[in-house]
């Protein structure tokens, strides 16, 4: 996990996991309302790949709720492409999409 500090207040996080031996999955990103569109969520999970990718990975996916379009356009801004819907995946019957980095 990485952490966006201002001072001592968190601004902002990139949360990522090891799946299996070379699978990765970014599991969340949040950035506080009044920190956004400032290019820091682009920032935070540039870095979190950057670390990834040192790995070796075979896969990096992550995946969001088919209202969040700042999520979608983030992901694929930094290399992602979409390559499965489920629908009525969510408890509020919200359609999940998922991502991997291409």
């Amino acid at each position: 996990m990485l952490l966006l500090k201002n001072d001592e207040e968190l601004a902002g996080y990139v949360a990522y996991k090891l799946l299996s031996k070379k699978r990765w999955k970014i599991i969340g990103i949040a950035i506080k309302k009044e920190y956004r569109k400032k290019g820091f969520g682009e920032k935070l999970i540039k870095s979190a790949l950057t670390r990834i990718e040192k790995t070796g990975p075979t896969a990096i996916i992550a995946r969001t709720r088919e209202s969040n379009r700042g999520s979608q356009a983030l992901l694929t801004r930094v290399g992602f492409e979409k390559y499965r819907t489920i629908l009525d995946d969510r408890v509020n019957g919200e359609a999940t999409i998922w991502f991997r980095k291409k």
